[in-house]
C-alpha cells in the first residue's frame, strides 16, 4: 500500500479534494448517499472504492 493512495479517507480528507465543508461529506454518509465505515461508533472512514463510485455518481447525476 503506497502511503501516498490511502485505501481510506476521512470526511476532511474527502472534503478537502472536493472543495466542500467536512460537514456535507458527514452529511452524505448519513443520508446513505457516501458509504462509510464507523470505527468505535465516533470516528468514519470512507474507502477508497466507494469514493470513487460516489464521485461517478455524482458526475452521472449532473449531466
Amino acid at each position: 500500500m503506497d502511503k501516498n493512495d490511502p485505501q481510506f479517507y476521512t470526511p476532511e480528507q474527502v472534503a478537502k479534494i472536493l472543495q466542500v465543508k467536512a460537514e456535507s461529506i458527514r452529511r452524505y454518509v448519513r443520508s446513505g448517499k457516501l458509504e462509510a465505515i464507523k470505527l468505535g461508533g465516533k470516528f468514519i472512514r470512507i474507502d477508497k472504492k466507494d469514493f470513487e463510485d460516489f464521485i461517478e455518481k455524482m458526475k452521472s447525476n449532473s449531466r
